[in-house]
């Protein structure tokens, strides 16, 4: 496998400045149901968050095309520091206003957490692009297990409940910052568009790309819309306690990223039309277990498999964008697509309090449900558009 002092830069940068996504998806819930005017309001914070993820994704590639990734990454990172200071100020004067401010600030430097996966990929030769990429997701394990525990811990240090936890996630930023700042950039090289590839002004013609997005923004959205609302549900409607949510929520990013260790070889051995399916069933699994059964086992379980779900239809959909698009077109069409997906996630985050509050936590599943029905019927009509250009194909 794979080591050099940018990968371990990169993990290192993961596993800290990624820990902001895994802290708000923690306690923006619990801080939320305390500062909001409305419970319906409670995941607001979060929805606003990944909004600032998605308008921050584009913005995010273009200022390291002017700067470097170092750099980028340097004020990304600084970005988070500043998001969870005001995020702490917000919650200690008791400002949801604040608060959600804060959330902006936070999304925007998760834009560049999002990065670090192409900025692997330009360390290593073509060969170990897989491997690399592998070790930079595994930082996402690090960040599911140093900051809600180190949020938790820290709940009650200063004035009121959780301002001690966002003041340690600040504190986990500047170290971001100081560790990403060893970063050393990449020279790279621009390939002309190769031949075979599909150029930028036709792409919206092609079906496929239309699954892929679909294949990507489906296994974000239902798994944001379904993880927003399971921490308040599981406190507010059956009395678990914090604990017991994080250690859900830990184990629910733990098997976000855990299974790229294999993916990527299910794919070269089944398909990645198999590994969609595969993850689409792993997500109807995840709402028939927390229909039928409110025990914390179920929620444990049913959010391990969103996340496995997560996994297979997001780096499905990302292969079969990449598989297609491989000129220098793809740098259009994959900010594209991480806009597309990072939207849908953005509107999933914000209706979920919502549709919790309003409808209830039945409701809610039966949306996502319906999601994943559209997806699955993609994914019939991909395959099928596959078999008849292979068929048209063979008879050339």
């Amino acid at each position: 496998m794979p080591w050099n002092r940018n990968l371990a830069v990169l993990f290192t940068g993961h596993a800290t400045l990624g820990s902001c996504a895994a802290v708000m998806v923690l306690l923006n819930g619990f801080v939320g149901a305390e500062l909001a005017p409305s419970a319906s309001f409670a995941t607001l914070a979060m929805g606003i968050m990944v909004v600032g993820t998605a308008l921050g994704s584009m913005g995010a590639a273009r200022l390291m095309g002017r700067w470097g990734r170092r750099k980028g990454f340097q004020f990304g990172a600084a970005l988070g520091v500043l998001g969870a200071l005001l995020a702490a100020l917000a919650i200690y004067s008791e400002s949801f206003t604040g608060f959600c401010v804060s959330a902006v600030f936070l999304g925007l430097a998760m834009a560049f957490v999002q990065t670090f996966r192409f900025a692997a990929a330009e360390c290593v030769p073509t060969a170990d692009v897989s491997k690399a990429i592998a070790i930079v997701l595994l930082g996402g394990i690090a960040s599911a297990l140093i900051g809600p525990r180190l949020a938790l811990m820290a709940k009650d240090w200063v004035g009121a409940q959780f301002t001690g936890s966002y003041l340690v996630l600040a504190g986990l930023c500047c170290i971001g910052w100081m560790v990403l700042s060893r970063f050393q950039d990449q020279k790279i090289l621009i390939r002309t568009r190769e031949e075979g590839s599909e150029g930028s002004s036709v792409y919206y013609k092609d079906p496929t790309f239309y699954a892929a997005v679909i294949f990507a923004t489906t296994g974000f959205g239902v798994m944001s819309f379904i993880m927003t609302a399971t921490p308040l549900h599981m406190h507010h409607s059956h009395g678990f306690s914090l604990e017991d949510a994080t250690l859900v929520i830990q184990s629910h990013i733990i098997a976000m990223f855990l299974p790229s260790l294999i993916s990527g070889w299910l794919i070269a051995r089944l398909g990645v039309s198999t590994v969609v399916f595969l993850g689409i069933v792993c997500n109807v699994c995840c709402v028939v277990i927390t229909i039928e059964s409110s025990s914390l086992l179920a929620y444990w379980g049913g959010l391990a498999l969103l996340g496995v779900g997560w996994n297979f239809l997001f780096v499905g959909g990302t292969t079969l964008l990449a598989n297609k698009y491989r000129g220098e077109e793809r740098f259009k069409i994959q900010s594209i697509n991480d806009f597309s997906v990072f939207s849908v996630q953005a509107m999933a985050s914000l209706g979920a309090g919502f549709v919790l509050h309003a409808q209830g936590w039945m409701a809610l599943n039966q949306i996502a449900l319906a999601a994943l029905s559209v997806c699955l019927l993609v994914l019939i009509v991909n395959a099928a558009n596959n078999r008849s250009a292979m068929i048209r194909a063979e008879e050339v």
